[in-house]
């Protein structure tokens, strides 16, 4: 959420809603509407109510307000674009499945999971590059158009995906790998495994002692089984909703 919030595209002012208790002290219902894209087809709403506040119409209220607000992208989408408005919810729970299917909502059957590793007090190996190539830290490299390039290929075949311009786009003990992808023409040769046990290794250089990170539970291309064989687990899973907006031309990346 942090990472959201910092985004510069992204207003909480405008994007996000939350419900306190009348002394202001305790916050009871939060929900955002994430759709900081070039060409934002598939705006995302993510909210929480507190259990002790269930069952009083606060996250219906939230959802038809997100909902509503979600309307702003047509003003910014081809006109032919079908628009999907998406969700998830946490599969343990239940409660959030009948608020979404009430609200018209539809399970996808996809899920996205959230992998954890826990390291021990012994240093993660630390792989050499592959035969030909080098690591470079994004400093070292500090060639942000050509990162971004290779960001954009190494995601095109991610569900979902939407090709933008390149002039868009906290836990202590817990390390976050935020983006990790390798281009169509260097897949299946040990790249990603390699990046990703660097990730482990600098990580518990940097105190860390748990990494984790966000994959698509039926990856289009079999991401979650290269992390299961790093000895990531899956510590959550959060099953997508989709509601149709508008119909029409599909923009984003879905086989």
């Amino acid at each position: 959420m942090r990472f959201e919030w910092d985004d510069p595209e992204f207003s909480l002012e405008k994007s996000t809603l939350a419900f306190f208790t009348l002394d202001g002290e305790k916050m009871v219902g939060y929900q955002e509407l994430y759709d900081a894209t070039t060409i934002p087809v598939r705006p995302r709403m993510w909210g929480h109510v507190h259990p002790d506040y269930m069952g009083r119409g606060i996250g219906t209220y939230l959802f038809q307000w997100a909902e509503k607000l979600a309307h702003r992208v047509f003003d910014r989408v081809p006109e032919d674009a079908r628009v999907v408005f998406t969700a998830g919810r946490n599969s343990k729970n239940p409660d959030s499945h009948e608020l979404l299917v009430a609200n018209g909502f539809l399970p996808t059957g996809q899920a996205w999971q959230k992998m954890l590793i826990d390291l021990t007090d012994e240093e993660p190996h630390n792989p050499p590059a592959p035969e030909g190539f080098r690591w470079v830290t994004m400093a070292e490299f500090n060639d942000t158009r050509k990162a971004y390039a290779a960001h954009r290929d190494a995601f095109h075949d991610h569900r979902g995906f939407v090709a933008e311009d390149f002039e868009v786009m906290y836990n202590p003990d817990e390390g976050y790998v935020a983006n990790l992808g390798v281009t169509p023409a260097y897949r299946q040769r040990g790249f990603g495994k390699a990046a990703l046990y660097k990730a482990f290794n600098a990580l518990w250089n940097r105190g860390k002692r748990k990494v984790s990170l966000y994959v698509d539970g039926s990856s289009l291309t079999g991401a979650n089984r290269l992390y299961m064989g790093a000895g990531m687990r899956i510590a959550e899973s959060y099953e997508s909703y989709e509601k149709e907006m508008r119909a029409g031309k599909e923009y984003s990346k879905q086989d």
